[in-house]
């Protein structure tokens, strides 16, 4: 539960603006792939890609730029089933962690009970 309410946190809409904001280095309220590539500092195949998804995701005007709207609702909706998947695995994890803390616990409750009958 609490890695949802983070995940709400992480991608509200201030701090969405705020990651616009320092991409966006031009001022003109859009973001261009050369934007995306400088702010990364990287210019790969993976920020391509990330490019690619991006675009995917939203509407970008025919110069291939996006406004904060698109950014917004391209971030999210890249991020969220990413960030469920994450949850879900460790839930998973925890679960199993569980069940074999039980299962030692049985053991050892099991070992102290032999042990006391010597």
């Amino acid at each position: 539960m609490s890695a949802a309410c983070n995940k709400d946190r992480l991608l509200c809409d201030q701090n969405l603006k705020k990651a616009f904001n320092k991409i966006d280095s031009d001022r003109d309220g859009f973001i261009s792939q050369k934007e995306m590539r400088r702010a990364f500092g990287i210019n790969t195949d993976e920020i391509t890609q990330l490019w690619k998804e991006l675009l995917g995701q939203l509407e970008p005007d025919e110069k291939q730029k996006i406004s904060f709207k698109d950014f917004k609702n391209g971030v999210r909706s890249l991020v969220t089933p990413k960030i469920e998947v994450i949850e879900s695995t460790i839930k998973d994890v925890l679960d199993k962690l569980h069940q074999n803390n039980v299962s030692s616990n049985s053991i050892i409750q099991e070992e102290d009970k032999a042990s006391e009958s010597c």
